[in-house]
């Protein structure tokens, strides 16, 4: 069976390293300090979700909550929307992809919600036991 989890995580990281190399070298001289910062921050949490949905997706292939699951899934939609929004703005100019960074971000906080929300079933299952 495929690890979808750990696979996007590890399409997410190599996109990422591809990313920042392409942010080092090009970017960094054709986009303002303003813009380019914001896309450094979306850099920044693209790479740091990649390392975690991995995390999440090596965790899962032994055995995982329904919890652990689908707060990967809500991190992976979080992070494309947050950063890849932030991407397509500084590429192309269209001003409209920035709508969707917040929404990235909202889904980036649910994310953790839902790990929190895990954990605490988890600890109140294992009391009960």
């Amino acid at each position: 069976m495929i690890n979808y989890i750990l696979l996007i995580g590890g399409l997410l990281g190599l996109i990422s390293v591809g990313m920042g190399a392409y942010v080092d070298h090009v970017l960094s001289q054709v986009l303002d300090m303003k813009t380019l910062a914001m896309v450094k921050t979306a850099l920044h949490y693209h790479q740091i979700y990649a390392v975690m949905i991995a995390g999440i997706g090596l965790v899962c292939h032994k055995k995982a909550s329904l919890f652990l699951k689908l707060s990967a899934w809500i991190f992976i939609i979080g992070v494309i929307f947050f950063s890849f929004s932030i991407y397509l703005t500084a590429l192309t100019g269209v001003m409209e992809w920035i709508k969707l960074t917040p929404v990235g971000g909202t889904l980036l906080m649910v994310g953790w919600l839902v790990v929190l929300i895990g954990a605490s079933f988890r600890k109140m299952h294992a009391e009960s036991h």
